[in-house]
């Protein structure tokens, strides 16, 4: 399953962010801006994965920095 959560527009540049995964391996975010993208792990809950990604879409979070806020966020 891949789910398309929204775009953000900064300066020009484009990000799109993507919740896939599956109830059994669990539910990863992508964030992808024209070549880069960045996948990282978060839950095995669907709706909280959903809810993270929006948020990562509010705040325009850019591929590069997704690693480092989801680590931020489990150590929290």
């Amino acid at each position: 399953m891949v789910k398309f959560v929204g775009n953000a527009d900064i300066a020009g540049r484009i990000l799109k962010y993507y919740v896939f995964g599956n109830r059994k391996t669990g539910y990863w975010v992508r964030i992808c801006s024209g070549e880069e993208v960045s996948e990282h792990f978060f839950s095995r809950n669907l709706s909280e994965t959903f809810a993270l990604a929006e948020q990562l879409r509010r705040c325009t979070v850019f591929p590069f920095n997704l690693s480092e806020i989801i680590e931020d966020i489990a150590i929290s």
